[in-house]
């Protein structure tokens, strides 16, 4: 921040606009905020602004803030900002922020129209000091607001980037909140509504529960803004509101902006809609075991109001987190189960990245000394995966993770970040002798092999290794940098180590990542498919095949897709590649048709980068006529990532590609955000049920629940269901028992290259 002698009136005002020249208006809104700041010396310096004429709250839309306890920030009152006097600060309710703390506000007019106001807010009582130079900055914010802020700029992206952030921060700051594992559920669901108020900046929220007979819906809490207290509320009976109740059902979520015109809530408008002016609502159900419990209610006072995406997704996951209370916080070790869900690897119990990010900062913030962080990466662990099957593969990471827990210094910290990534932490005097003697001892680890059912498994790790403080002063930059020298030692050999290297920053994503030159594999043909077998086994046909890709590579040989995935859509040779499949894929559906298998549709894994590409739709359309193939033959598999990030275009494209006949797939179904909601939105034909559900649905009684409840889903919205990763007979003859009819996996058969899927076929057949 630069420097100005705020105390001199006469040379400020010139030091102050000599700043602000050549910054871009955002740059200057920025600066402007942390000179209040600075001047003032308070804890924030807020701009809120109104979203638009009708509206009675300011929202934050810019800030500069030393204090994040002052996080979420609230709204302001459109009528208390308009009390203020006219040019000068005033003291205004601060009881918001905090039990202690101050706010002073000047408004932000232009020809007597209020648009904003400037606010500084402390947590402890403080004095207003140099009026004058805060008074300038003031007009100076006044002069870029009116340019920048305008209606169209609130919402731009930009302002939706900054809600969506409160948002996220909201349910962080709800996840660590103490009153989610009391025993009394009480306090957790009034915590929740009140800051589902000031986050989502509607009127009132409440939740509300199904009785046993689910014939009414009873109000378990409710807060209302405007009275700032929580209020009861009577019931509401099916018997006098059965077209809500039903739409509520059918409709899952019902999102209304307009209650005066929304059939679905005209018989609310008498007694409960109109009685208490509200205009606006989105009641969002609360489900757990594929059952609605309840409904989640946003409601909003006088004004109608368009609900955005990711304010409905928002509030779906909210009312997960209620779900997942009412089920779970009646029992005593509810905060123990959610830390270690937050900081332990579920399939090692090892701390993971969360927790290893604050052990780094403890170590750094208590550190007179040196220590180490280094990063030891399994050799080729794919084809551990590839050739024994993933449940070996996960059986070897916690064999692993138990010799390491095992062989542990005291004082080390051992953790798991990424796949096939073991990290530790451990300190060293100035000699570096015991840190040498470290690396050895825990290398050694893994000298024995690793004995899994039978499976005499030999590995070898290459070792990334950062010095604090030379590798990095922060957490994230000292893992990165474990993570670059870890790419460097595994280019120059396996289990080798490397000491991070200030030159290791100048490396290229190909140099870092086995030179990877994938226009060049592109070029030379050095990819190839897999294929493998989809099942249905109440007829023991092969319905469908999974197109998987394979790179050849001349020295290195075959890499499998999720080295080099990653790299293809940072680098944008995502697209080519992806094109390549297509082509790929629909040569294989003419191979199949010329040998009789004509009914056998092709599912291909579609990036998110290829998908949101503009000329998608019609390069696979052109595909497609090219070789005169039918779109049905052809199923895209997306995952729900995409979906949140592309909304508007995925549901587009997605209703292009039903009206073609091509069906779509979600992918890794349940492990995303909100998985309900897609169902409702998009043209889906097919759910594929993630692997990590199917794995021990045998014995974790919790899995089996999700997989019957999804394969019910499923059948009561018509969809095909796909289990993945099948590997024995009792997981098929368990899935087969919750009625699950295509399976995919190793007990069938591994993807295998185009030259074995006819033989395999034909075999199966007769088999």
């Amino acid at each position: 921040m630069s420097i100005i002698d705020f105390h001199d009136e006469h040379t400020y005002p010139k030091q102050l606009l000599e700043s602000l020249l050549n910054r871009s208006q955002e740059n200057a809104i920025d600066y402007l905020l942390e000179q209040s700041c600075f001047i003032s010396g308070c804890d924030a310096a807020v701009v809120y602004t109104l979203k638009d004429a009708s509206t009675e709250s300011l929202s934050p839309i810019k800030e500069y803030v030393k204090n994040t306890n002052l996080y979420p920030l609230s709204t302001v009152k459109k009528a208390m900002v308009r009390q203020l006097p006219l040019y000068t600060w005033e003291k205004i309710d601060a009881s918001v922020y905090g039990e202690h703390a101050t706010a002073i506000a000047f408004a932000l007019q232009e020809d007597d129209q209020l648009f904003g106001a400037l606010v500084l807010i402390n947590q402890t009582d403080f004095q207003l000091q140099n009026e004058q130079a805060l008074e300038l900055i003031a007009s100076c914010l006044s002069t870029y607001l009116r340019q920048t802020y305008s209606e169209k700029k609130q919402l731009s992206s930009a302002f939706k980037e900054e809600r969506i952030r409160r948002q996220q921060s909201d349910l962080m700051r709800l996840m660590k909140d103490a009153r989610l594992t009391s025993i009394d559920l009480l306090p957790a669901f009034e915590m929740i509504c009140e800051s589902a108020v000031e986050t989502l900046q509607v009127d009132r929220v409440s939740i509300w529960f199904y009785n046993h007979e689910q014939t009414s819906l009873i109000c378990e809490s409710l807060y209302d803004s405007t009275l700032q207290s929580f209020q009861d509320a009577e019931a509401l009976h099916e018997e006098y509101y059965p077209d809500y109740f039903s739409a509520l059902e059918k409709n899952r979520s019902i999102v209304v902006n307009d209650t005066h015109s929304d059939d679905r809530v005209r018989e609310l408008s008498d007694h409960y809609l109109s009685k208490l002016n509200i205009r606006a609502m989105m009641d969002i159900p609360i489900i757990s075991g594929g059952m609605t419990l309840g409904v989640l209610c946003c409601e909003q006072y006088g004004d109608s109001r368009e609900w955005s995406f990711d304010e409905e997704a928002y509030a779906t996951s909210i009312g997960d987190m209620v779900a997942f209370i009412n089920e779970h916080v009646k029992r005593r070790d509810a905060e123990q189960e959610a830390k270690k869900l937050a900081y332990y690897d579920a399939l090692t119990d090892l701390p993971n990245r969360n927790l290893l990010e604050e052990k780094l900062d403890e170590k750094i913030e208590e550190s007179s000394g040196h220590f180490a962080f280094f990063y030891l990466d399994i050799d080729d662990f794919s084809k551990v995966n590839e050739q024994l099957g993933f449940r070996i593969g996960d059986q070897l990471l916690m064999a692993i993770a138990k010799r390491l827990k095992s062989k542990r210094s005291s004082e080390d910290v051992i953790g798991r970040i990424d796949h096939d990534g073991f990290v530790v932490l451990t300190g060293f005097s100035d000699e570096k002798s015991h840190l040498f003697r470290s690396i050895h001892h825990y290398q050694q680890l893994f000298q024995q092999p690793f004995l899994i059912e039978g499976h005499n498994i030999f590995i070898t790790v290459s070792t990334g290794v950062v010095l604090y403080p030379e590798g990095g002063d922060n957490p994230g930059t000292i893992m990165r940098n474990a993570h670059r020298a870890n790419a460097v030692a595994k280019h120059e050999g396996l289990s080798s180590t490397k000491f991070y290297e200030h030159s290791y920053d100048d490396y290229a994503f190909e140099d870092q990542w086995f030179h990877m030159n994938l226009k060049q594999a592109l070029e030379h043909n050095e990819f190839c498919m897999y294929y493998q077998p989809q099942v249905n086994i109440e007829t023991m046909e092969v319905t469908g095949l999974e197109a998987l890709i394979r790179w050849n590579h001349p020295s290195k040989g075959q890499i499998s897709p999720q080295k080099f995935i990653p790299f293809a859509e940072v680098t944008g040779l995502i697209v080519p590649l992806g094109d390549w499949i297509l082509r790929q894929a629909v040569e294989q559906i003419l191979v199949l048709e010329h040998n009789g298998y004509d009914d056998v549709r092709i599912s291909v894994n579609i990036s998110p980068e290829q998908f949101k590409h503009p000329a998608f739709i019609d390069t696979l359309t052109a595909i497609l006529s090219e070789r005169s193939v039918s779109p049905s033959k052809l199923r895209l598999e997306i995952t729900e990532t995409m979906a949140i990030d592309h909304e508007s275009a995925v549901i587009a494209r997605l209703h292009k590609l039903d009206e073609m006949g091509v069906t779509v797939a979600l992918d890794d179904f349940g492990t995303g955000y909100s998985s309900l909601k897609y169902l409702s939105l998009f043209p889906i034909h097919c759910l594929k049920i993630d692997r990590s559900f199917i794995d021990d649905i045998t014995s974790n009684v919790k899995n089996e629940a999700i997989v019957r409840s999804i394969i019910d889903l499923a059948d009561n919205l018509q969809l095909e269901v796909v289990a993945e990763g099948v590997e024995s007979k009792e997981v098929l003859h368990h899935l087969q028992q919750l009625g699950n009819q295509t399976i995919q996996g190793y007990y069938f058969s591994k993807p295998m290259p185009t030259d074995q899927l006819l033989p395999w076929m034909e075999s199966f057949a007769k088999s």
